[in-house]
Parts: structure tokens; C-alpha cells; sequence
């Protein structure tokens, strides 16, 4: 009645004047927007793009996805806005805390841009862009989600649910991994280990340091739900959990007992897989801000026994006669008494699960193994900082770490790391000094917009007009998102096993259903802001010493709790009336946010995503003909991918790969000869012809890829490869060029000065390659690492093997390979020492 009354009041449209009024398309637009929203949101975690998957291209759907939706906001903000406040001076300050924030992290997103321009070379082009498309899209989601959720705070709790249940789908395909699928696929590496490792695509010999990393990392490795991490995977639990105890404590005095079942069970799955995960800062941090988020929602509560009993609505109207009798002072009384009783419950729930979930999954390596792990990230922090020193003002840019990262890398440090495993940091390795400052006094303007936006003058209104289509269209975009994403993983072949995927859709979306109408309802708009807030906090203290910065299904759902947390203070008319006389027309604003909406849609469609996608089709087209023995028709596929794409280096890395094949296939039987004599050009004119098209690709491949070190050693590979079938010095010299270049680039990994000493050997300079063989020697003693020794460091074999090479590469342990080498060294060690004894005097 009070919802028809309203309508009755409000002021009769004017026919004329809605005819002659241009027609605005911010509602459309606006319902589109959310839809985004939702279904981004599920795309992210069913697409992660985890670990160097950004680098690689793979997030640029979700970029692009992201870049609509945040658009969608800035839209439906052009439609004139309405503030609170009528003074000038006030609207003004309040102008300034909405834009400086925008401003700052464009900032940010704008100088990430000009970095890849700017440190390509030494660093990829491909890789760069693809990696700062995706500052520009989180930089768009944030500022348009913050617009776009202003003022609707239906949608804003509903985006609380969907963070909830999309955590708690993975948790429960985590579980699902943990006691079924890890299991079995150790049970069946143990019984065919080349197969496995063949269907992974490693190769890695029978005690080489790869394989050890593999079985490693397969026994005592946790869940990773639909990441490449598991430290990525605990990101995600940890803010399903700490919003799962923010809305059970929240709603805990409304809940029936079937309800609270559902609650507790909930963050029991959600525990239960964050300690299976084995991510020490991951459960630190979840079980610090879960309990902080409880305190926050129950210190809120105000009116959890005013509120009727949902669960059980007879029960409500029953009691209620005697509630309305009561006395002030019972009423107090019993609310300070049910309000504590959900938070001592909770704490107790929480305690025993994580006691239970770490004598189930937890190993005694965990504290053990603690300080160690926290040493390796001081070892990249300084890394990282010194990197930045160097380039002050654009670090490595984006999507090129790792490969300068290698320079800087301390010799004792024994991980080859994406990310130096600290936001902060990998903002600066990213853009430099300036993008970290900037981002740091960007959360500094968050936290003092905080204070002001808390203020009970400049809280939103709880009541829309237009949320109820709105609430249908993110409830569309979830639904949607949940069935194309889980069909096109099937497609794909990377759906997990049927019973995994039907568990974790029916346990999540019961678990929504379930908590839905309570969240409505409890959950106020000052609440969704202080637990997303917690939910941050704790997201950045596990992503301080874990986790990826850069990864979407970890950031995303990171910027929409920014978003939730820290909204925009102007409200678009939308948002608060529905009369013909609101609707704006085509001003300035909005055409500048559409022009500049299309050249973004436009860069990314054309300059990004295109390209790489048809590369990656050329390529996968490519393996199946390589599959299945064709290759000649493989190298013209990997040569079309090549043109494709004229900034990615991977497609003509495996085109080199395809050519040095076909080169050692085209030579006829018994071919090859003396390495220091025999040359190219002695070769048939097939061989030559084949050898020039491989040096070609090669060439270009170290043209796009910078300074990558792992490239050269690729490639240094494929040149020992082919001396090894024909026996051309001038394949050897190249490798020793190659590996030089290595070892400047990577001067702490013993391979490649392993590799070097057997080359400079076979060329016959004897003292280099005692000091190459030296310095391997000593690197694979450092940091106590089993895995550098050299005798699990698998090198080429420098020597001419004739046919045996069209089977493949010959290789052997390093310690093998310069066992004379080292001999010597040792040798001589010995007598410097000794010699260095007798010249001292007596005492």
C-alpha cells in the first residue's frame, strides 16, 4: 500500500513533453551494466588467468568484459546526478573525494601503459600490452562499479551473495581435488610416470631438476580449484569466508535452525579447503579479518530481534503481541543477550573447524618451513628493489619481470618467480617508483574519503524505484555466467570430473538460496561497506607476501568489494527517480565517456585481442599436426601465427622449434662431419635452404622477446640440436653466443653456465670453461637446494651424434658432462690452497 501510495503521488508524466524528450539509453545501459557485472564476476573464477596467464593473453576476455562494465557506470553516471547536500562548499568538497580517487588510479593505469611502451625493448610488446590492459580494466570496473552500485543497495548486498557462493563453489571443487582427484593422479603417476608427464607437456628425464619439481609439487601440492596456484586459490577462500562470517553473525538471531546449519556449513567448507590449500599468509589472514568482519557485523547490530523471523514467519506472529508488551528495559536486555550469542558461537565454530582442517590436512613443515618461506620473499623484495633502482622511472614494465627480474636475482635464491609475491612490489617492478607512489597515495585517499563518507549525512538512501529490474538482471547475468562458463570449460576439456562440478553448483547455489532473503534484509548499506572493507584488508595482507596482484580471478573480486566498500558520492538519477523529465540527453560528458568507451573497445578488440587469438588458433592447430607427425604443415601453420601476430615471440619461438625439426629431417642418412671443419655451406642445397629459413625464425624470435633468458636457452638448445646432427661449427659458436647472452641475463642459474662450460670445452677454450664450470659448481651448492645440483641439471651434449639426433636431443647430467672439468677445478683448488699454506710463515 505505502508502495502504491508513492506512485499515486508522484507527478503525472507529460505526454508532450515525453515525446518531444530524447530518448536516454542510460536504463538499458544501466540494466546491461549489472548484468556485466554478475557474469564477469563468475568468467573470472571459472577463467582465472592465473600465474603468467595475463602475460600470455588469456585475460584479455575478462579485460574486455571488465572494460564494458565499468563503461556501463560511467554512462549511467552522466545521467545527471543528485546530492544530499545544497551548499556549494559541500558539494564541492564532496566533488573532490569522488574524482581524486578516479584520477589517482587512472593515474596509475595510464603510467603502467606508457612503461610498456617504454621498456619494449629490452622487454615483449605482446606480453606488456596484455598485461596493462588489465590496469585499464580494473581501473574502468572500479570507478564504473562504484557509480554503477551508488545508491542501490539491493544490488549491492546481491553482490555480496555472488562474491559468497562463487567462493564457495570453489571451495567445494577444492575439496573435491583434495580427496578424489589429487589422489588419483598421483596413483597413476606412480604407475606410468612418462605418460603423465607426456600429457602435461614437460619433458623431463628421469632425475632431472624439472621432474623432481613436478613430483614435488603433485605429492605435496593442495588444491587449486580453477587456478594454476594454490596461494591464488586462498585469496579467493579468504574473502568468501570472511564475508560468510560477516553475513552468518549478521543475520544469526533471524536464521531458523536449518538456516544456521547452512551457514556453519558454509564456512566450514571454506575453512576445511583454505587449510588443505597449505597457504600459511592465505589462512592467517582469513582467520583474522573472519573474526574481525564477525565483531564489525555484531557491533552494527541494532535491530537483529526487531526484526521478524524470516525462516519462521508463524513463530514471528506469534510472538508478536508479546513483543509488543514488553518493556525498553527487556528489549535492551535481550537484545545485548542474543547479540554476543552469535559471535561467541561463531568464534567457537571457527576455532574447532581450523583445528580440525589443520590435523586433517595440516603437515608439521607448515610452522617448520615458515621463516624460510618469509626469507625468500626478503630475497625478492631486494631483488625487486634493486631492479628498480636501475629503472627508477618504468621498472621491467608490465609482463616483463620475470625476464629482468633473472639479473637481479640473488644467487642463493633458488625459485625463477612471475611476481615478487607482494603487491606493493610488483607495482613498482611494473611501472616504477612513480606507479607505487601513486598507488600509495591512492589508498591513502580511500581512507580519507572513509571518514568522510561515513558521516550519516552522506550515506545513500536504502530505497530505488528501478532495483527490482536491476536485482532481476544481475540474478540473469550470475545464472548466465554460471551455464556458459561451465559449458565452455566442457568444451575446452577442462571441466573437472561431472560429480565436482554438480557438487559445487548444488552446494553453492543452496547455500545462496538459503542465505538470500536474510542478507536483504540484515545486511544495511554502512555494514556491506565495513566487512568489504575487512574483506580488502585481509586480501592485501595475504596478497603482501603471497598471491598475484595481476590475476583476475583473485583482483576482481577485490576491486568490486573497492567498489562496495568505497562507492561514488554522486547518485545518478536513475537511481532515485523514474520521471520522463530526468532523462538527460546527449551532453558533453556522455559523449566523451562513449568516444572514449569505443577507442577502448576498439584498442583491445583490434590491437590485442584479435591478434592473439588467431595466433593462439594457428598454434593449437599447429600441435595437432606436429600430433600426428606433419611437419612441414605445422611450420606453415606456426609461420601464418607468426604474421598474426607481429609482437608475440611464442608462436615463432615454436616456429624455430617446427624449422630446426624439419632441418634435421631433410638431411640425408650418415650425414654430419667434423666440428671444426665441416660448415653450412657445405651442405646440400636443401640443408642450407632449411638451415637459413630456422637461423631466420630465430632471429626473429630473439628480435620480439627481449632479454628473456629463458628464450636463449631454448634456442641454444635447438642450435646444439642441430651441431649435433650435422656437426656445423658454426651452430656451436651461436649456441656459446646464446648462452653468453644467458648468463648476463641470468647470472645465478647454474644451467646455463653449466651448459656454457660444456660448450666452451668443445671449442676448445679450456680456460673458460673451467671458470663456467667453476661458477655452476658454486651456484648449485647455494641455498641448501637439491634441485640445483648439477647432477640433476640435464645439459646438452656438445659433440656429434650423426642420426641418433633425428630421435632427439642427446643430454646427460651436468656432473657427468664436466666431471673432468670439475676434477680439475678441484684439483687446483687444492694446490692454490696448499701452496697458499707453505708460503705462510710460522708462528
Amino acid at each position: 500500500m505505502r508502495q502504491g501510495s508513492g506512485k499515486s503521488k508522484r507527478r503525472p508524466a507529460d505526454p508532450a513533453a515525453a515525446q518531444g524528450a530524447p530518448a536516454s539509453a542510460s536504463p538499458w545501459v544501466t540494466s546491461a551494466g549489472f548484468g556485466l557485472l554478475a557474469f564477469t564476476l563468475v568468467f573470472a573464477h571459472y577463467f582465472p588467468a592465473d600465474s603468467t596467464a595475463v602475460e600470455s593473453g588469456d585475460a584479455l576476455w575478462v579485460c574486455l568484459l571488465a572494460i564494458l562494465a565499468g563503461w556501463a557506470g560511467w554512462w549511467s553516471a552522466s545521467d545527471g546526478v543528485t546530492v544530499a547536500q545544497k551548499s556549494p562548499v559541500q558539494f564541492s568538497a564532496r566533488h573532490r573525494r569522488t574524482w581524486i580517487p578516479d584520477l589517482l588510479i587512472f593515474a596509475v593505469a595510464g603510467w603502467i601503459v606508457l612503461a610498456s611502451w617504454q621498456t619494449s625493448p629490452p622487454g615483449n610488446l605482446r606480453m606488456a600490452s596484455n598485461e596493462a590492459w588489465w590496469w585499464v580494466a580494473a581501473a574502468v570496473w572500479w570507478t564504473g562499479a562504484r557509480r554503477l552500485t551508488a545508491g542501490k543497495a539491493a544490488i549491492r548486498r546481491l553482490l555480496i551473495l555472488i562474491v559468497i557462493a562463487i567462493s564457495l563453489a570453489g571451495a567445494v571443487e577444492g575439496l573435491h581435488q583434495q580427496w578424489i582427484s589429487l589422489p588419483a593422479d598421483r596413483a597413476r603417476y606412480a604407475a606410468d610416470p612418462e605418460s603423465v608427464l607426456a600429457e602435461v607437456g614437460i619433458d623431463a628425464p628421469p632425475g632431472s631438476a624439472q621432474r623432481m619439481a613436478f613430483e614435488n609439487r603433485l605429492n605435496d601440492g593442495g588444491p587449486i580449484g580453477t587456478f594454476a596456484l594454490a596461494n591464488s586459490f586462498a585469496a579467493q577462500l579468504l574473502v568468501g569466508l570472511v564475508l560468510s562470517v560477516a553475513v552468518l553473525v549478521r543475520s544469526w538471531n533471524t536464521l531458523g535452525h536449518l538456516h544456521k546449519a547452512i551457514g556453519l556449513g558454509g564456512c566450514a567448507i571454506l575453512v576445511l579447503t583454505l587449510v588443505a590449500t597449505g597457504s600459511r599468509s592465505g589462512m592467517a589472514a582469513g582467520v583474522l579479518t573472519s573474526l574481525a568482519a564477525g565483531c564489525i557485523s555484531l557491533n552494527r547490530a541494532g535491530r537483529q530481534n526487531n526484526v521478524k523471523d524470516i525462516a519462521d514467519p508463524q513463530d514471528s506472529g506469534a510472538t508478536h503481541s508479546s513483543e509488543t508488551v514488553s518493556s525498553p528495559e527487556d528489549q535492551t536486555r535481550s537484545n545485548k543477550q542474543g547479540s554476543w550469542q552469535p559471535v561467541v558461537i561463531g568464534i567457537g565454530v571457527l576455532i574447532v573447524v581450523t583445528l580440525t582442517a589443520v590435523v586433517a590436512f595440516g603437515r608439521g613443515e607448515w610452522v617448520r618451513q615458515a621463516p624460510m618461506s618469509l626469507a625468500f620473499r626478503f630475497q625478492y623484495w631486494r631483488s625487486t628493489a634493486a631492479m628498480a633502482l636501475d629503472h627508477p622511472w618504468f621498472g621491467a614494465g608490465p609482463g616483463n619481470f620475470q625476464s629482468l627480474y633473472e639479473r637481479y636475482r640473488e644467487p642463493s635464491a633458488n625459485e625463477q618467480i612471475a611476481e615478487p609475491h607482494n603487491f606493493l612490489m610488483e607495482t613498482l617492478g611494473a611501472g616504477g617508483f612513480l606507479a607505487a607512489a601513486l598507488l600509495i597515495v591512492w589508498f591513502l585517499s580511500l581512507l580519507a574519503s572513509q571518514r568522510h563518507a561515513s558521516a550519516p549525512e552522506n550515506r545513500h538512501g536504502e530505497s530505488n524505484p528501478n532495483e527490482t529490474l536491476d536485482h532481476q538482471v544481475v540474478m540473469g547475468g550470475f545464472l548466465a555466467g554460471v551455464i556458459l562458463c561451465l559449458m565452455s570449460r566442457w568444451v575446452i576439456g577442462a571441466s573437472p570430473a561431472i560429480e565436482a562440478v554438480l557438487a559445487s553448483v548444488v552446494l553453492a547455489g543452496g547455500w545462496f538460496v538459503a542465505m538470500r532473503a536474510f542478507v536483504q534484509v540484515e545486511l544495511d548499506d554502512a555494514v556491506v561497506r565495513s566487512v568489504s572493507r575487512v574483506a580488502i584488508a585481509g586480501l592485501l595482507l595475504h596478497l603482501t607476501v603471497s598471491g598475484g596482484w595481476t590475476v583476475p580471478g583473485v583482483a576482481l573480486a577485490g576491486w568490486t568489494l573497492a567498489a562496495l566498500a568505497f562507492p561514488s558520492q554522486w547518485v545518478p538519477r536513475s537511481a532515485v527517480s523514474v520521471d520522463p523529465d530526468s532523462r538527460s540527453s546527449w551532453n558533453h560528458p556522455r559523449l566523451a565517456i562513449g568516444v572514449i568507451g569505443m577507442v577502448l573497445v576498439c584498442g583491445i578488440g583490434f590491437g590485442s585481442i584479435r591478434p592473439v587469438t588467431q595466433a593462439a588458433r594457428l598454434s593449437r592447430q599447429a600441435e595437432f599436426s606436429l600430433m600426428d607427425g606433419r611437419v612441414d604443415q605445422a611450420w606453415r601453420l606456426l609461420n601464418q601465427a607468426v604474421d598474426a601476430d607481429p609482437w608475440d615471440f611464442r608462436a615463432a619461438l615454436s616456429a624455430a622449434d617446427a624449422s630446426h625439426w624439419r632441418l634435421i629431417l631433410a638431411a640425408p642418412p650418415q650425414f654430419g662431419g667434423d666440428a671444426q671443419a665441416d660448415r653450412v655451406s657445405d651442405a646440400s642445397a636443401e640443408v642450407q635452404r632449411r638451415h637459413q629459413q630456422w637461423k631466420n625464425m630465430v632471429d626473429t624470435t630473439l628480435r620480439r622477446s627481449g632479454v628473456s633468458p629463458s628464450v636463449r636457452r631454448v634456442l641454444a638448445g635447438q642450435s646444439l640440436h642441430v651441431y649435433q646432427r650435422f656437426g656445423f661449427a658454426d651452430d656451436l659458436s651461436f649456441a656459446a653466443e646464446l648462452l653468453n647472452q644467458s648468463t648476463a641475463a641470468s647470472p645465478s642459474h647454474q644451467w646455463h653456465w653449466a651448459q656454457l662450460a660444456a660448450v666452451r670445452q668443445a671449442m676448445g677454450d679450456q680456460a673458460g670453461a673451467e671458470r663456467a664450470a667453476d661458477t655452476a659448481d658454486t651456484l648449485s651448492k647455494l641455498g641448501n637446494n637439491y634441485q640445483r645440483w648439477l647432477d640433476r641439471q640435464f645439459i646438452y651434449l656438445p659433440k656429434v651424434v650423426g642420426d641418433e639426433a633425428n630421435f632427439g636431443p642427446q643430454t646427460a647430467p651436468a656432473s657427468e658432462v664436466l666431471q673432468n672439468l670439475l676434477d680439475e677445478n678441484a684439483v687446483s683448488a687444492k694446490i692454490s690452497k696448499s701452496t697458499h699454506s707453505d708460503s705462510q710463515p710460522e708462528s
